[in-house]
């Protein structure tokens, strides 16, 4: 997206539909009581940014419940799964509990979107190390049926 700055002010030039706000809908109390700042970044598709959406201090907690669990990442190859030269990675998936700092994200998500992020209505949240070197070149995802 560009921007113009005049007199320290952001102007959206591409599209003056765009805005940021700070977000207290969705019938939720607790967004009344902590707006989120929401920047609408494109109408078609629909993206939305959401600011400091997550703390310093809560990935800090995020990458250590990662640490043990981060294996080689791997792609589906049909009804499997295996490694592949185009994704270089390790990945974790972690399975929170509604007072974990996972559950407590995927309740956030939940306030914010109004979608269901539970299992299996979502994927669990996944933590990616690239490390040095790391790549994911691009692809399709797609689902297997089982």
């Amino acid at each position: 997206m560009m921007s113009l700055i005049l007199k320290d002010k952001p102007m959206h030039f591409q599209n003056p539909r765009l805005f940021c706000d700070h977000f207290t809908n969705n019938n939720s109390p607790a967004l009344l009581l902590q707006p989120v700042r929401r920047e609408v970044l494109s109408l078609q598709p629909h993206v939305v940014l959401y600011h400091d959406f997550i703390t310093g201090a809560e990935a800090e907690d995020i990458k250590k419940l990662a640490q043990d669990g981060l294996k080689r990442s791997v792609v589906a190859a049909g009804e499997k799964q295996e490694t592949a030269d185009y994704r270089i990675s390790k990945s974790a998936w972690l399975k929170g509990s509604e007072n974990s700092i996972v559950g407590r994200l995927d309740h956030r998500i939940s306030v914010l979107t109004g979608l269901n992020v539970k299992h299996p209505y979502g994927e669990f949240l996944q933590v990616v190390n690239y490390g040095i070197g790391g790549h994911y070149e691009p692809h399709f995802d797609h689902a297997t049926v089982r």
